[in-house]
């Protein structure tokens, strides 16, 4: 790589391949040595792992706020069709899963009492 500059051609098979001769391209005019070309790579690792990061914790964001909504939903369905919730109906309800708040907002109309609701927590 550090006579990159230098070279006038490409050899065949390394032209061949795209990327190494995009990249062969893009180090020849930038002059780096192959130790800015490492730092340069680990960079572009380090940014790649950031994003992903980022990526990673809008998704885990959306999924808890839904979790919230979902719990917030029932809980005030359930206040207009019992009345007051007992706490530990409401420590129960804290614990339940995305899928399973779902499953019983779907059947609170099935419902016709607290007990029955305790049954299926």
């Amino acid at each position: 790589m550090k006579n990159a500059p230098n070279l006038e051609i490409i050899p065949e098979k390394i032209g061949e391949i795209p990327e190494i001769e995009l990249a062969l391209n893009i180090a020849n005019p930038a002059n780096l040595s192959l130790k800015e070309l490492e730092k340069l790579r680990k960079q572009e690792v380090f940014i790649q792992d950031q994003l992903a990061s980022v990526i990673k914790g809008k998704e885990e964001g959306k999924k808890q706020g839904k979790l919230e909504e979902a719990r917030a939903i029932f809980l005030r369905l359930l206040s207009k069709r019992f009345g007051e919730i007992p706490s530990e109906i409401r420590q129960k309800i804290q614990q339940l899963s995305l899928e399973k708040l779902e499953e019983l907002t779907e059947s609170i109309f099935d419902l016709d009492s607290i007990q029955k609701l305790r049954n299926l927590l």
